[in-house]
């Protein structure tokens, strides 16, 4: 069994902003990390994390990407590691600045990039080719878009993090806030 999960960090965009634009409500009530359809967490350096099941939630949507970006920035990740798809993008001043994707029915090497991605991203896909050079068995490229969101937020799904505690996110649910969760204007 694998992670299905979409999240987006947001730094400089308040919270209650965040999460009008996402259509969520927050709620007392606290959780695993990921277990529960929506959660989150603040995070170091300035950073709110918000988790969705499914790698394909509404919540990375361009329009809501588009909307929250307008006040700070954000990175959105989306994680398939049932076909070892992954995804993470860059948003701010409303327009998406990059974005990199690896899907491994492309090949175990695949990668797409669109924008311009940050100087780091060519020392994790020489660190990634060198890997897959010592083992083929393993999907190392997967971790690439993943490694790089983490290298700007602090924040990847299967890692632990100092300040994080899995066991204590927030649940939000979502349709109970200003906007429903389809709802983008």
């Amino acid at each position: 069994m694998g992670y299905s999960i979409a999240w987006i960090a947001t730094r400089g965009i308040p919270l209650d902003q965040a999460l009008i634009a996402a259509g969520l409500s927050s709620t007392s009530t606290l959780a695993e990390f990921a277990s529960k359809p929506f959660t989150g967490q603040a995070m170091r350096h300035g950073w709110y994390l918000l988790v969705a099941k499914g790698c394909d939630s509404p919540l990375i949507a361009s329009k809501v990407l588009a909307e929250l970006s307008t006040s700070g920035e954000v990175i959105a990740c989306a994680i398939e590691e049932h076909v070892m798809f992954s995804s993470a993008e860059f948003w701010q001043g409303g327009h998406r600045i990059w974005k990199v994707a690896h899907s491994s029915d492309k090949g175990i090497r695949h990668l797409s990039s669109s924008g311009a991605p940050p100087a780091s991203f060519q020392d994790i896909v020489a660190e990634a080719n060198r890997l897959q050079e010592q083992d083929s068995e393993v999907d190392y490229f997967f971790d690439v878009p993943l490694t790089l969101a983490s290298k700007l937020c602090g924040f990847k799904h299967d890692e632990a993090r100092d300040g994080l505690n899995p066991e204590q996110f927030l649940v939000y649910t979502k349709g109970q806030g200003h906007k429903k969760w389809w709802q983008f204007w």
